[in-house]
């Protein structure tokens, strides 16, 4: 039977006849309240709670320990296996605990970058309309434009610069610990022990711990249980890292179609424009032709009934007031599509609409025109005073 010299800290041959007698005299040990502690430390660590425990001596007070009745009273210690849960499972969850935090913050900076450069429909619109109020088409533009374009430019031209892969290092504590217990679980154990005691152990108290603690069904359990977790923290960090990837990858594409999307929509609200105004043109023209062949006919009249008096200055007078005041009024409908248009193309870098050859492409009535119309009247007398 092996026993332990606890006052000379080391194990004491079994063969010594002296030994043999005042191991004779060993007492099962007296465990602590909770069943066990380190041996030889003095500490309830990583035992449950109690000093040591310690057999009877002989009466000649040399203090031999029964290592043999120590063991089988400390057969069901938890100290152990509480030390190893705390210290190895308490690394794997703080490990597990910083990849997710790692992970999460990486993709959090890769959505900002996407939300801050991002410009929905609706928003370029509303941008669009305040940029176009009070477009100044001979000078420089005011404070609500430049803002709007700029933001709007800045949007189509802008760079991802958020993060694009991600790898994580396991910690070495970690790794250690998963090494150690798959390869080299007396070594870890050994770091175990003199972590929970406070200090490096003796010689002997390490090799008592180690003999209480190498058939402990607790111990035994837990570092099935760690491997299995290390196992798992591992597929978790492979399996995170493959997934971040993913999210970061398409964090990018959608950078790059929030762009494309926004670039789309305002071509399309450019033709939108467009159209509105050559509609208006087509209309104008229109309405010109049968304003100014009104005005032929009416002058006609005119000279028929009064001979080319002055009556058919007042009617041209007239023809123009009323077509100057048709146009003006329809033109004010579509000038706000003009001026939404110049925005779009000073953002998209397109050739935008000048206000006077809006102006002559609308056929906007002015006296010189209904003048030259009515000009082709001189068959029937002579040139309208003042129309030309």
């Amino acid at each position: 039977m092996v026993l332990y010299e606890e006052d000379k800290d080391k194990l004491v041959d079994p063969n010594n006849p002296n030994a043999q007698a005042q191991s004779q005299q060993a007492q099962p040990v007296q465990l602590g309240s909770s069943g066990g502690a380190l041996a030889g430390s003095g500490s309830s660590q990583p035992g449950s709670g109690g000093n040591v425990s310690t057999a009877g001596t002989n009466a000649g007070g040399g203090g031999w320990t029964n290592i043999q009745s120590y063991l089988k009273a400390n057969e069901g210690n938890t100290g152990t296996a509480k030390a190893l849960e705390s210290q190895v499972g308490g690394t794997f969850d703080q490990e597990s605990q910083n990849f997710q935090n790692q992970s999460q913050e990486t993709k959090q900076k890769a959505q900002k970058q996407v939300e801050e450069n991002k410009v929905g429909q609706d928003q370029a619109s509303q941008m669009i309309q305040q940029a176009s109020q009070g477009y100044n088409y001979g000078g420089p533009q005011a404070q609500n434009y430049n803002q709007n374009v700029s933001r709007l430019k800045g949007a189509l031209s802008a760079q991802y610069q958020g993060p694009r892969d991600f790898a994580y290092g396991m910690g070495g504590e970690t790794q250690q610990y998963g090494s150690g217990l798959k390869e080299n679980f007396g070594g870890l154990m050994e770091g175990v022990y003199n972590k929970a005691a406070g200090g490096a152990m003796g010689s002997g108290s390490m090799a008592l711990q180690r003999q209480l603690d190498q058939d402990n069904q607790a111990v035994n359990s837990t570092r099935q249980k760690l491997l299995e977790r290390f196992s798992g923290l591992t597929g978790q960090i492979d399996q995170g890292v493959k997934e971040t990837n993913s999210a970061l990858k398409g964090y990018v594409q959608d950078f790059d179609a929030n762009k494309e999307a926004l670039k789309g929509y305002l071509g399309s609200q450019a033709q939108n424009e467009r159209g509105a105004i050559q509609s208006a043109i087509g209309q104008w023209n229109q309405e010109e032709a049968g304003a100014l062949s009104q005005a032929k006919e009416e002058a006609r009249r005119l000279a028929a009934e009064s001979g080319w008096g002055g009556d058919i200055n007042a009617a041209a007078e007239s023809f123009i007031e009323n077509g100057d005041a048709v146009d003006e009024s329809t033109a004010m409908g579509v000038d706000g599509n003009r001026d939404r248009f110049n925005v779009i193309s000073d953002v998209l870098g397109l050739s935008g609409i000048g206000r006077k050859q809006a102006d002559l492409k609308h056929g906007r009535f002015n006296s010189a025109r209904f003048a030259e119309a009515l000009g082709s009247g001189r068959q029937y007398g002579p040139p309208v005073q003042g129309m030309r």
